[in-house]
């Protein structure tokens, strides 16, 4: 059983075409549909016996064709059949193991003779999942491609037709000159779809479809094409725009061997590209980490070159123990600068810091000026100038943080603080 993949199912899901042509037979007429890159849409019949002294439009799209414009044709219903499968399994994987089992079972035929395509399945809330399978005998598939290229034509994909003229799931008729197209929808699910070659056939066939429905007098059908007073290309033109944008109703059964080989080739060399992006990923995600490592030590050695730098400036002379100048330089420090060093590091450390930034904040809300200042972790000593209450509030503020606090008042307004760290 040739099952036909994903990508071959909707090609329009991985390429899209700049300019593609739809076309299908009716009668004794061709239609074809030309939809350019901006979206336009041009329409062109002739007789089937005239196609060939068509030179015009048809030299145009081989000329198109040769330069990678595709062609879809529409697949006649009594080629394909539409078979609507349930699984009572909600499971998907599972689902998807059996959908071949219910098919071969719904199928007149071997289903070893078929080309098989199964569209997106969907969940039927707690009754399980559906799926609508396409299917189409070789030989069937075989004698259509014969027909297409006794007129020098190769299309690059056949699609139902009975999918293409109901893109929304709306039930829906295409009434040609000759034949017709009709497909059934109730609520979004597939009740059935076919068609006939004559307009003898045409309301018979039709009728006896209605009949076998559940409610017949509910079925309310869009009729379009060129016998219905309506557009005209509305299949066709649904067959050119399937190689533009992908649908979950498209149904290509041109695969495996009878594949397009215009549409292999693009499909080869996309594969190639994704081979390709994937291996300079993981290039990219092996070269990373010798990248920053290499990074990393560039911006170290630059820091040790800043360091010995100024190292070299504050004692005169270079560094003989790289990697410990900082050391080196605080020892410097203190031999050389002695109390002048050790007041601006006990100032520096964070406890001190922080009650300093603190006194400030204070003193300055209260309008109080600081004078003579000495301070160290636990201890501080200075002078203050203002008002006593103010004073009183800014020495509670001290003890609320942790200090014992003493106040001495001196001539003029100044008072000398002295504090204790009691924590």
């Amino acid at each position: 059983m040739p099952v036909v993949n994903q990508d071959a199912r909707d090609p329009a899901s991985w390429w899209k075409a700049g300019v593609s042509y739809g076309v299908i037979k009716d009668g004794t007429q061709l239609r074809f549909c030309r939809v350019a890159r901006a979206g336009k849409s041009e329409s062109f019949v002739c007789e089937i016996d005239a196609w060939q002294q068509a030179p015009a439009f048809r030299q145009r799209m081989e000329k198109e064709q040769a330069a990678g414009a595709v062609l879809f044709a529409g697949l006649e219903p009594h080629r394909v059949m539409l078979r609507r499968l349930e699984s009572p399994l909600r499971d998907r994987a599972k689902s998807d193991e059996i959908w071949g089992t219910l098919l071969d079972a719904a199928l007149p035929f071997p289903l070893e003779k078929c080309q098989v395509c199964f569209l997106p399945a969907e969940s039927m809330d707690s009754q399980g999942r559906s799926c609508l399978a396409v299917a189409a005998r070789l030989e069937d598939l075989n004698e259509a491609m014969a027909e297409w290229q006794d007129l020098g034509l190769t299309p690059d994909a056949l699609l139902p037709e009975q999918l293409m003229i109901s893109r929304d799931r709306e039930s829906s008729r295409w009434l040609g000159e000759t034949r017709s197209v009709f497909v059934v929808w109730q609520k979004g699910s597939f009740l059935g779809g076919g068609g006939s070659l004559t307009p003898a056939q045409r309301e018979i066939g039709f009728a006896r479809f209605r009949q076998s429905l559940p409610d017949p007098e509910s079925l309310t059908l869009r009729e379009c094409g060129p016998d219905a007073g309506a557009s005209h290309d509305d299949l066709e033109q649904a067959l050119a725009m399937a190689a533009r944008r992908p649908h979950p109703l498209h149904a290509n059964l041109l695969a495996h061997d009878l594949g397009s080989p215009a549409l292999q080739k693009r499909y080869a060399k996309k594969q190639q590209t994704l081979k390709v992006s994937l291996m300079l990923l993981l290039l990219m995600l092996f070269l990373f980490p010798l990248t920053l490592r290499h990074q990393l030590r560039a911006t170290q050695n630059l820091l040790r070159n800043d360091i010995a730098t100024a190292y070299e400036e504050l004692t005169g002379s270079p560094s003989n123990a790289p990697g410990q100048e900082m050391l080196l330089a605080r020892r410097f420090m203190e031999e050389q600068w002695g109390p002048l060093h050790r007041a601006v590091s006990d100032l520096s450390q964070p406890a001190v810091a922080n009650t300093l930034v603190e006194m400030i904040r204070s003193a300055s809300e209260a309008g109080l000026v600081f004078s003579d200042l000495e301070m160290r972790p636990t201890q501080l000593n200075f002078h203050l100038l203002g008002e006593e209450a103010k004073v009183e509030t800014f020495c509670n503020h001290l003890r609320v943080s942790g200090w014992k606090v003493q106040r001495l008042a001196e001539n003029n307004g100044t008072w000398r603080i002295s504090g204790e760290w009691l924590q």
